[in-house]
């Protein structure tokens, strides 16, 4: 599996996002993430208004509930994946704001990531 590698533009390095640069993204990280049997998406204010001053969204959700291995499992291999991008921190949003959610928070640079886990 190759390591995932973001690629941004000089002086893209602040902390919000655009559309264009979450496809981008979104779809280097589905590219990662498809071998071990899931699929992303994007939500919030990103898809919504087509830019973000805070983050970026992302919904990762098993291809074949049938096959799916459990998120503990898949989670240790995203961090593998993920560890030399950025800061990649496991369930690191406080417990009011995730009620009950399964969230990890990433880091490239300044851009900021929530996964969201569907359960």
């Amino acid at each position: 599996m190759s390591k995932f590698k973001p690629k941004f533009k000089k002086g893209d390095n602040e902390s919000h996002w655009t559309l264009d640069q979450a496809l981008e993204y979104v779809r280097d990280f589905e590219e990662n993430i498809n071998p071990l049997g899931l699929h992303c998406g994007i939500t919030g204010s990103v898809l919504y208004d087509g830019k973000s001053n805070k983050d970026l969204d992302i919904i990762v959700y098993p291809r074949d509930l049938k096959t799916f291995e459990g998120w503990d499992n898949i989670r240790v291999k995203l961090d593998e994946i993920m560890k030399p991008t950025g800061k990649y921190q496991c369930n690191d949003l406080p417990e009011s704001y995730r009620d009950g959610k399964m969230v990890d928070v990433m880091y490239i640079g300044n851009k900021r990531i929530d996964i969201f886990f569907l359960r």
